[in-house]
């Protein structure tokens, strides 16, 4: 009997070009393995499996190409470093247990430090981003008003390296004068003045600013240490990187948009090279439709049109993109509508299967309103949905790698 190893194995699909997606009576339901620009979405209600789905493409997208992984919430795909270890679960053929390989896995902080958010796996790398990398919009994308954010720049950039960490920051902020009498009292402290002659900060501008910063600081979510990006480098070197975000959808928005404009950057200087795949999860949260909180609008209003206007400008430099969303209605029209490809699983909401008919047909809409899930009996339906029209309805394949069980 001739033995085939797990090398062996996984080439057989890679050399078919192919990605198995599931299967429907005898039939296998593939997807062909993007080798050149791609733009997939799967949308279905939450628990349907659609992230293991999700996970199952990108673990072979990743035998062929570097992925970067997009997980804002952190709770997921970090499990991505282990192999599957379900045994009930039914794996593609010739496929067996099996982690993504040549990966990097790197944790950012959260927005509000909890106890349980300060653990970081013991294979995560912890990033600190820095003040310096990013602009003023992008600072206000992340929660500084836009008074603090443009000061906070303008102080940075006309008192260079005056400051060795956060906490001497917040203290130059705090002591910054408002008018004349405030320098009168900084020269009977200091014997002189630190402050630039006629610098002043508005009141309001000042007390704004004082407060996100001790938020920042208390939470250590930024940086004065302006280096090159390790996303990058690991990226560019042909490693497989996944961003746990910690739950801070903000700075999710921001460096999202940012890493891909840099990609893309990339890209045009090294036209030949293989492109990397993005793989953004829960991508209703990253690039909404619309949001009711005024201030939050206000605060996605630069990142949401630079990050929508990424998104589609990286399909023109071979950058695949995949999106996975538990709800179409929030997410961006843009984005549903460029998909070359969509998966659905299970959707009743009427507003749901509206926008299902959308961007597909009538056809479509009552088939995927008939999808049969039933949890306690493992059973899920999706439909595949290419970008010529052709649709297929499978029961889906568990991934390789290890994923969370609800």
């Amino acid at each position: 009997m001739r033995i085939v190893s797990q090398t062996q194995k996984q080439n057989y699909w890679i050399a078919q070009n192919k990605i198995p997606l599931g299967y429907y009576g005898d039939s296998e339901i593939f997807k062909l393995l993007p080798r050149l620009s791609d733009f997939f979405l799967i949308g279905a209600k939450p628990g349907r499996g659609k992230s293991v789905l999700f996970r199952l493409i990108y673990w072979f997208v990743s035998q062929i190409r570097p992925i970067l992984v997009i997980d804002w919430e952190g709770e997921d795909h970090k499990y991505s470093y282990y192999a599957n270890d379900d045994d009930s679960c039914i794996l593609p053929p010739y496929t067996k247990p099996f982690p993504v390989k040549n990966s990097v896995f790197i944790k950012y902080p959260p927005k509000i430090i909890r106890e349980h958010e300060t653990r970081k796996e013991k294979f995560e790398i912890s990033i600190i981003p820095s003040l310096y990398d990013y602009s003023s919009d992008e600072l206000r994308g992340m929660g500084f008003p836009q008074g603090a954010a443009m000061e906070l720049k303008r102080i940075l950039r006309e008192y260079p390296k005056k400051f060795k960490n956060m906490n001497q920051l917040l203290d130059f902020v705090r002591q910054f004068p408002t008018n004349e009498r405030d320098v009168s009292r900084l020269e009977k402290i200091y014997g002189f003045n630190p402050y630039n002659e006629y610098d002043y900060l508005a009141t309001v501008t000042k007390n704004s600013l004082v407060k996100y910063l001790n938020s920042v600081v208390e939470n250590k979510q930024f940086s004065l240490t302006s280096e090159k990006s390790k996303v990058l480098i690991h990226l560019f070197s042909g490693k497989n990187v996944f961003l746990n975000f910690s739950g801070n959808i903000d700075l999710a928005r921001v460096e999202t948009a940012r890493l891909i404009d840099k990609i893309i950057h990339w890209r045009k200087i090294n036209k030949e090279g293989v492109a990397p795949y993005i793989f953004i999860e829960e991508a209703d949260r990253l690039l909404p439709r619309y949001l009711e909180d005024s201030q939050e609008r206000k605060k996605t209003e630069y990142v949401k049109t630079v990050l929508v206007e990424a998104v589609n400008r990286a399909r023109k430099h071979r950058l695949g993109i995949g999106a996975c969303t538990p709800t179409l209605s929030s997410l961006n029209k843009r984005i549903i509508t460029t998909s070359y490809e969509k998966i659905f699983g299970e959707m009743s909401d009427k507003s749901e299967l509206d926008e299902v008919q959308k961007c597909t047909s009538k056809v479509i809409r009552e088939e995927v309103k008939n999808l049969k899930f039933n949890r306690y009996k493992g059973i899920r339906e999706f439909i595949y949905f290419n970008e010529f029209k052709y649709w297929l309805k499978f029961i889906p394949y568990a991934c390789p790698q290890k994923y969370h069980k609800e």
